[in-house]
């Protein structure tokens, strides 16, 4: 059996005048909802920083530990409440699993190109039975 000539319309089950009546009533049913959203991006009052610092005095409160509201603000690693200990074990594993990356297989050149170009005539060959 060759391949169809009309490609995947025999695999789909949706009309295209279904889909336009569909997508229509779905439009009218929006266009109803009250009241509409606005999407408008509106820059926050208080500064970053700001925020972070008194996010950070927050989780210093939260924890329990004061010296966490001392902490850099503008860095994601401030808000880690992960112990030194822990901290220098996924470390150390991290460093430990990246350490031969560099020789770890790659389907791209160094340029990021494929080695191999696949084209169409990779898939007209027929399937075969392995035994």
């Amino acid at each position: 059996m060759g391949p169809s000539k009309s490609g995947a319309s025999g695999c789909l089950s949706i009309v295209a005048s279904n889909a336009s009546i569909t997508n229509q009533v779905f439009v009218k049913f929006i266009s109803r909802l009250k009241p509409r959203a606005r999407s408008d991006i509106v820059p926050p009052k208080v500064h970053q920083e700001d925020r972070m610092k008194e996010a950070l005095a927050r989780l210093a409160e939260f924890i329990g530990e004061p010296s966490i509201a001392t902490r850099d603000p503008n860095s994601s690693l401030s808000f880690s409440c992960v112990t030194y200990e822990t901290s220098k074990s996924q470390t150390e594993t991290l460093w430990l699993y990246g350490k031969d990356q560099t020789m770890a297989f790659s389907p791209l050149q160094p340029d990021g190109r494929p080695i191999r170009k696949y084209g169409p005539h990779f898939l007209l060959l027929e399937p075969r039975n392995i035994i």
